[in-house]
């Protein structure tokens, strides 16, 4: 038992509200009144790669900058990498 009297596992100031575990940071910055701001274009994923997360998490909001998007930055990697690849680490 806690010092305190308290068992020391009924909500004490260590326990962890599960409805908070269910939304994201940004999510409670937004609900908490915080003024919020939406980055809208991503600098990195190969356009094929973050299509997902821009349609899925972000309802087409977010879009792909021109350093990603420019063709002649896809043709360059393409030629030796596609957008996706897997290798096989198991075997020789």
């Amino acid at each position: 038992a806690a010092s305190d009297g308290s068992s020391g596992d009924s909500g004490g100031a260590g326990a962890v509200n599960s409805d908070a575990l269910q939304r994201s940071l940004f999510e409670r910055l937004e609900n908490s009144g915080e003024r919020v701001h939406l980055l809208d274009t991503q600098y990195r994923m190969h356009p094929d790669i973050s299509y997902f997360p821009r349609m899925i998490f972000y309802k087409g909001l977010l879009k792909d900058g021109s350093n990603v998007s420019h063709p002649s930055r896809s043709r360059v990697f393409q030629e030796v990498f596609k957008p996706f690849m897997f290798f096989n680490v198991l075997q020789n």
